[in-house]
């Protein structure tokens, strides 16, 4: 254990680390060209069934993920349980991901539209909704990196 960190320090990096080590771990054990193949053969099957194997091309992180995962958010419109679900599983993605800035913002907009479905109403009701989240993630977004800068700082004083 690193001297310069207090156990909870170590346990907070392990709880953080511990979702992308399991994914890089699944993408390299598991994620091969095969499998690949058979997530991107999603032709016909039920809605549950493409809930599952596109969060799990996302979970590996294979290309194109982010478009894959908003046309399967097209694919649930009807399914308000499901859609409910795949938010979820969208915001508990957002800080495990490992994209560039533009992708990011594309995922972030991703849960936005995904909170204007959703909601329903009319189409500027919509718009305005996916406006609020988006802002609300952007928000947060910059928190969490300010965040990280006083930890930072906190950290090279001791």
């Amino acid at each position: 254990m690193p001297k310069h960190m207090t156990d909870e320090e170590v346990a907070s990096e392990l709880y953080r680390g511990t979702p992308r080590a399991v994914s890089a771990l699944i993408r390299q054990c598991a994620g091969s060209e095969k499998l690949q193949t058979q997530l991107d053969a999603a032709d016909g099957v039920p809605a549950i069934a493409s809930f599952y194997k596109i969060h799990l091309y996302a979970d590996l992180e294979l290309p194109s993920f982010i478009a894959k995962l908003r046309e399967l958010s097209d694919t649930l419109r009807s399914s308000e349980y499901l859609l409910e679900a795949h938010l979820w599983k969208l915001r508990y993605m957002l800080p495990r991901i490992a994209v560039s800035d533009k992708d990011d913002q594309e995922f972030r907009k991703l849960i936005a539209t995904t909170v204007g479905q959703l909601e329903g109403g009319t189409k500027a009701l919509r718009g305005a909704t996916e406006a609020r989240e988006y802002q609300r993630l952007e928000k947060r977004k910059m928190l969490e990196r300010l965040k990280l800068r006083v930890q930072g700082s906190d950290k090279s004083l001791s």
